[in-house]
This record gives structure tokens, sequence and C-alpha cells, in this order.
């Protein structure tokens, strides 16, 4: 059965979970360090479920960072935990404050040592799924070609992370055709895109696919599984930041981009 149908026969959200404007696949528009730096130009992805969480940062040349994790949710700050990364060490140590304004979700290092501005990407209500990779194996040998990982899928946006000695890790959008349109990835293999072939067992979820030509078997640990999750643009306002808006929307609106184009 496909992803999709696992999820409507099984939907799982963790508890204790992440707050719901957390959740979804956020870009990263800028960090700014203490020092004054800025950088705008590094392509930095977030795709956030339940718990799960993948990480993709692709900057210079031949530099890349990626992982999945554990993220934790304290009432206040955002932690994570229990890595599968291309890194040998944790770069980003720190704890998360976080605050969500519409579309823009802004990171502050406690320490004060930087700031991100992330920007949730376009979605619709849909799938959303985090699934930890327990192993990947070759379905004819019986061979383990990776372990450790895990897929991410917040709507169109899907993250596949895969541990081991030959570590892999992709991000691509599915297309109006069905086809996924690789964004990033550390290598030109075929990440194995396809969200057909899941079936449920009593030891988690297995996914029966093809990558680059060769049968595989996925095993996983499910996190989140929820069939149509509400992905939305808006936040909480107050009645008064309500009012102050519409009654300045002829100036203060006027040059502002809609929706997911901010």
């Amino acid at each position: 059965m496909t992803l999709l149908e696992l999820a409507h026969r099984h939907p799982v959200m963790p508890s204790p979970v992440v707050p719901d404007w957390t959740i979804g696949c956020f870009r990263r528009r800028s960090i700014t360090f203490f020092s004054g730096e800025t950088d705008t130009e590094t392509q930095v992805y977030w795709l956030q479920s339940g718990r799960l969480c993948a990480d993709f940062r692709f900057g210079l040349p031949g530099h890349v960072e990626a992982g999945v994790a554990n993220a934790s949710w304290d009432g206040r700050q955002m932690r994570w935990s229990d890595w599968t990364a291309l890194a040998d060490r944790d770069k980003w140590p720190e704890p998360a404050d976080l605050r969500r304004v519409g579309n823009a979700l802004i990171e502050f290092a406690p320490s004060g040592a930087y700031v991100e501005d992330w920007r949730l990407q376009p979605h619709e209500p849909g799938l959303l799924a985090g699934l930890r990779l327990l192993e990947e194996t070759d379905a004819e040998t019986g061979q383990v070609r990776h372990i450790g990982g895990g897929l991410l899928v917040c709507d169109r946006h899907i993250a596949i992370v895969r541990g081991g000695s030959r570590f892999s890790a992709a991000y691509g959008v599915r297309q109006v055709t069905g086809e996924v349109e690789t964004v990033l990835s550390l290598d030109r293999a075929d990440p194995g895109w396809s969200l057909e072939g899941f079936e449920l067992r009593p030891d988690g979820i297995t996914h029966s696919l093809l990558v680059g030509g060769t049968p595989v078997r996925r095993r996983y640990a499910v996190d989140t599984l929820v069939a149509a999750f509400p992905f939305s643009i808006a936040t909480q306002v107050s009645d008064s930041g309500r009012r102050w808006l519409a009654q300045e929307a002829d100036t203060l609106l006027v040059s502002a981009k809609a929706g997911w184009n901010a």
C-alpha cells in the first residue's frame, strides 16, 4: 500500500509533540551572527514532523551537512538529540528559542551567537510522516546497505537520510505529475523517492522498492503518521493586532508579498 493509505488506516502522533507551528518544511532565509555578519547564500532546509526532523545545509562546493534527529520541546525551547548525521560532531549544540509569526519562524541561540530566519515552504493540508530508518537491506541477498536515518514527508516535501558507511541524504519536492524533483542531494544516485510498497508489521513498517534498479527493503520505526495535517501560514494574533493591521493596510500591505512568496 502507499504511505498515505497506511496513514489513513493507522495514524500516529507522538506524545509529547512539538508545537504545530514548528511542523512542516522550512527554508532558511538568513542567519545573522553576533558579529553583524549575515549569510543569505547557504541553502538550508529543515523538515519537522511530530518529533523526528531532517536538516540539510549546502554551502560552499563540497561542503554539506545533513542528518535526522529527534526534537523535543519544553514549552519554550527546542532541543535535538539522537542524530544520524554526516558530520562526526555536533556543530549546533545550543537549544533554540523559537517564535513564529505568519510564515516566518525565528530561531534565537540562547547565547546570543546567532539568529536564523526560517520560512515555511508551500504546503496544502496533506501527509505528514516521520519514520526512523532502522535498516535497509538488499531484498535479494539480505546484505545490509544502510543502518540509521529516516524518511520525512511534509505534504509535497520529502527528505530521505540513510546512515552507515555509505551515508546518503536527499531532499526533493513532489510535482503535480507525481514525480519528485531533487532539490539537494549528496550525490546523483537515486535515493528511492517512491512512497508505494509499504506494509505494517509487528516490528514496524517495511518498505519494498527499487533503488537504482536494485530491490531493497527498508524497515522503519514510526514517529509520526498523519494523513491530512493542516500546514498553515497563519498564526495567532490579538484582537488589537488584527484591528491595527486592518486600519493600516492601505500603506503597510501595499508592497507586501502574499503567503508563501514572502
